[in-house]
């Protein structure tokens, strides 16, 4: 399973930000890369996401909660 990163989640959801987000603004980009990285650790607190290290640290990455093995180790 490939790692998700707020910057990955972003890229793959960059064409869904309305336009009107876009155009109010001027860093809607980093603004949404934020969001990405809030939903990620609420995704964590609801067992959903882990962080792949097992702690949240300044730009983490999450694999699906049910994705490493007890021992924290990647399939």
């Amino acid at each position: 399973m490939t790692p998700v990163t707020p910057e990955s989640l972003f890229t793959a959801t960059r064409a869904d930000v309305p336009r009107h987000d876009r155009a109010r603004d001027p860093s809607w980009e980093q603004t949404w890369t934020d969001r990405a990285g809030r939903l990620l650790g609420w995704l964590t607190l609801v067992d959903l996401a882990t962080p792949i290290d097992g702690r949240v640290t300044e730009s983490p990455a999450y694999v699906a909660g049910d994705a490493l093995e007890s021992d924290g180790s990647p399939p």
